[in-house]
């Protein structure tokens, strides 16, 4: 473990700067070699993960001293040689689960505005590091077909629920490689305010906050990663929802909020749909011949 101040003088440090440190980190350790290599502190049940955290400070003062650096940290960044060789080695669980979040936001809401969604893996900077838009009309049209055609073939209804993960991870891609509309608006935003410029009418325009532009996104979705630990935060607008999830191999934990003092959500009826949707899911997938 090596740490890092990301401040300097009281100004954060720059990314070249930030760069050279992890760089020189990256060289050290392939100098050392490889550690004792511990396993990850905190996957494992509350009782077990407090026990043990009390145990390792109770070893030494150098044990203390480094669970308040790790505690005191903005973040934990970890190098590691493991990336997939092509974009079809993701997962598909991540699609399955945007995609019927999206048909909830539709059956609420009657419509697709604007929903915010965490790329899972974003590529090296100066790439962008968050969301992308979703809902267009691919999406709408297969989610849309398969509740018209729930009487029909199973087969169909794997072809339209394939599609519309195909269009999620298709757009997820796009913003990976840099192609996100939201970074590239919010970008022109922060030169106009720095530049002393007045804010453009496009981000004073009502249609561009109902969009999620300002951070007014309805739905807020976010893989947590795959491992028991799962968490979450919470809801962006007091009309909209959050849900974060973690995916394992024998399940997926869900982490729901709202804002109970909104008389515009229901998050007991979002918790259900959610059940359901993922129900419908699991038996258009298990029908003999259903293969992604």
């Amino acid at each position: 473990m090596r740490l890092i101040s990301v401040f300097y003088q009281g100004k954060p440090l720059t990314p070249p700067e930030l760069e050279v440190q992890l760089r020189h980190i990256r060289e050290t350790s392939d100098a050392l070699g490889p550690g004792p290599s511990l396993s990850v502190l905190t996957c494992d049940t509350r009782e077990n993960w407090a026990q043990n955290r009390d145990w390792l400070k109770s070893l030494s003062v150098n044990n203390m001293r480094n669970l308040h650096h790790i505690d005191s940290s903005m973040l934990v960044f970890v190098l590691d040689d493991t990336t997939p060789e092509n974009f079809n080695q993701h997962t598909p669980y991540d699609a399955m689960v945007s995609v019927m979040l999206a048909h909830y936001q539709y059956l609420l809401f009657k419509e697709m505005n604007g929903k915010w969604t965490g790329p899972t893996e974003v590529r090296y900077f100066p790439m962008p590091t968050l969301l992308h838009f979703d809902m267009d009309a691919k999406l709408v049209e297969a989610i849309s077909s398969a509740k018209e055609t729930s009487l029909s073939y199973t087969s169909e209804k794997f072809h339209k629920m394939k599609i519309a993960m195909d269009t999620h991870n298709c757009h997820m891609k796009q913003c990976q490689n840099g192609e996100g509309v939201d970074r590239h608006l919010f970008g022109l935003y922060v030169v106009a305010l720095e530049s002393g410029m007045d804010i453009p009418d496009l981000f004073m325009d009502p249609s561009y906050t109902k969009s999620g532009g300002g951070g007014n996104y309805v739905l807020s979705t976010s893989t947590v990663g795959y491992s028991p630990v799962f968490g979450g935060t919470s809801a962006m607008v007091p009309q909209g929802y959050g849900c974060f999830y973690s995916m394992v191999s024998d399940r997926m934990n869900f982490f729901l909020s709202g804002f109970k003092s909104s008389e515009e959500i229901n998050v007991d009826a979002f918790k259900n749909a959610l059940r359901a949707s993922l129900c419908d899911m699991q038996n258009i997938l298990l029908v003999p011949n259903s293969s992604l």
